[in-house]
């Protein structure tokens, strides 16, 4: 009686297994009858069964990672809207608040004047928030067709300071260049506003700004480096993030949009370049993209 039941027993066991979805446990009895034949097709049904709860853990696990992203890409919409309306109410609050006192009649001449200047500065700032967002639209689109071709960071870097020289002097920062000229191959457009955008951030918190060519690693890299107030280390991973700003209320004085760097990081992503960020309080900061 053992002798017959062995065989059906050994199946009985890979079917217990099977249901508490352990396929490690296979028939390994004879194959000389039905019985032995039956085991092999269990066998098969085992494997088949493993390949299948394998693959929908994969699609679950897959499917799980969709879900969590769509919800992070939700979250920053979400808060990427709110930002928006706020950075967009502040200007436009002040332009319809000045030009209200200026229609009402009750300002005198001086007080027009300052008035007038006010709103032609709010209007200045929410025009660059705006191409700022613009930028932003177009770098996050897809479908983006890039032309790339050789350019020289090194003459770009000199139009690029030669550019900023007033606004430089009018914040009282000397701008220096370095290195010598090295060549990649990159969107000549977005590569100008990449140096526009880390000169800029750079010359609203500083005194001295240096930017340098040249290679590093055995690659092309262009570094921007200050001399300015620093980025505290626990903020330093945010501050390619959109709208965030170090020093809030500061960046609202210097007119800057909280943008910039995050053009910056899209620019680096779109040229398959890596950026690098050191920073130490009171002492400066210093960005390099490697290409």
């Amino acid at each position: 009686a053992r002798h017959f039941t062995r065989p059906l027993i050994a199946i009985g066991n890979v079917a217990n297994a099977m249901a508490d979805l352990d396929f490690s446990k296979k028939y390994d009895g004879p194959v000389r009858d039905e019985i032995g034949q039956l085991g092999q097709s269990i066998n098969r049904l085992s494997e088949h069964l493993e390949e299948t709860i394998a693959e929908l853990r994969r699609s679950n696990w897959k499917l799980g990672q969709e879900i969590k992203e769509k919800e992070k890409i939700d979250a920053m919409r979400q808060e990427f809207i709110v930002n928006v309306s706020h950075e967009l109410k502040t200007p436009l609050t002040a332009i319809s608040g000045y030009a209200e006192l200026i229609a009402s009649g009750m300002t005198n001449e001086r007080d027009t004047e300052h008035f007038a200047n006010e709103i032609h500065r709010s209007a200045e700032r929410l025009q660059s928030l705006i191409n700022d967002i613009i930028k932003l639209s177009e770098l996050d689109n897809s479908d983006l067709k890039l032309e790339f071709e050789p350019i020289d960071l090194y003459a770009l870097a000199t139009t690029c300071i030669d550019q900023m020289q007033i606004a430089a002097q009018k914040n009282e920062v000397t701008l220096l260049q370095e290195g010598g000229p090295v060549t990649i191959n990159g969107n000549k457009t977005l590569i100008e506003e990449l140096l526009y955008n880390l000169c800029s951030n750079a010359v609203r918190y500083n005194k001295k700004v240096t930017v340098i060519t040249g290679m590093k690693n055995q690659r092309p890299a262009l570094t921007v480096r200050d001399t300015g107030i620093g980025i505290p280390k626990e903020q330093q991973d945010r501050v390619f993030e959109r709208f965030y700003r170090v020093d809030k209320s500061r960046s609202k004085s210097t007119g800057g949009t909280g943008l910039g760097l995050a053009i910056v990081k899209h620019i680096v992503v779109q040229h398959e370049a890596q950026i690098e960020l050191s920073s130490e309080e009171g002492a400066g900061t210093e960005v390099t993209v490697i290409f």
